[in-house]
């Protein structure tokens, strides 16, 4: 019985190559042994001399493409070939300079353009904070001038203690009540008295106001590193990545079909 299935076997198979033959006058070619197929010639490949002098022409890069029923290149491309050549610490130092530089140098325009517009609203905010900071300065100097007899330059506690205080006296007076004696305000030119409470008050919350806009100018000035810190790393990580997932296609291991000649097209490329 087993004689007979495998005898059963052999005649079909000899049927069917025969069948295949007959098909088409001649045997069929076999894509990558065909000089006549463009997608298996080889670019670039030595000469017998310079083979004997030890020079070494290209790999061979085929694959099998299923759709178009013929054998195909799967190596990497002149571009990728040329991102490789790219180093990850350019990236960081790129972005370390301009958030988003170092992206769009990893060509990844998308993730640059992120940074690099954070980086433009926190410049935005810097000089606006700063703007305001400035000109409340100027305008709670000014008023303090006006309505506290305040003059000349004074430090930023003065302004604090003359907010809380109507004046010279009520200050010193609680001073000396927490026992803070070096605290009290002795000389005849830091005398102050505010012609109104409720100017005192609105005083107070220009300074205030001031004094959070300067506060902000610190923040953004953090956001700004920030942003280099981050943006610079992503830079690098991101080139580095792309640059692991193309050497990973190097080393792919592709199988396809040939409808052609019915017989399967293997690559290793490494």
């Amino acid at each position: 019985m087993i004689r007979l299935v495998l005898t059963a076997s052999v005649l079909l198979t000899t049927a069917f190559t025969l069948s295949a033959f007959a098909s088409t006058g001649e045997a069929p070619p076999i894509p990558w042994r065909d000089p006549s197929l463009a997608s298996d010639r080889r670019i670039g490949e030595p000469s017998v001399s310079g083979i004997l002098r030890g020079e070494r022409g290209p790999k061979p890069e085929r694959g099998f493409d299923d759709e178009l029923g013929e054998v195909v290149g799967v190596g990497l491309s002149a571009s990728e070939e040329a991102y490789l050549e790219k180093k990850p610490s350019e990236a960081f130092l790129r972005s370390a300079v301009l958030p988003g530089w170092g992206q769009r140098y990893g060509e990844r325009p998308v993730r640059g353009a992120i940074y690099s517009a954070l980086e433009a609203g926190l410049w935005a905010g810097l000089l606006l904070s700063r703007q305001s900071w400035v000109e409340g300065v100027s305008d709670y100097e000014t008023f303090a001038r006006q309505h506290a007899q305040v003059s000349g330059d004074r430090p930023h506690q003065y302004y604090v203690d003359i907010g809380n205080y109507d004046n010279t006296d009520e200050f010193n007076e609680a001073q000396r009540r927490k026992r803070e004696y070096g605290n009290q305000y002795r000389n005849p030119s830091d005398y102050w008295e505010w012609d109104d409470s409720m100017n005192r008050e609105r005083f107070e919350d220009v300074r205030i106001s001031a004094d959070r806009a300067k506060n902000r100018v610190y923040y953004f000035l953090g956001g700004l590193v920030l942003n280099r810190i981050v943006s610079a790393i992503d830079a690098s990580r991101g080139l580095a990545s792309k640059q692991d997932d193309l050497r990973d296609r190097q080393a792919r291991l592709s199988l396809g079909f040939n409808p052609t000649t019915r017989a399967p097209s293997l690559v290793l490329t490494w």
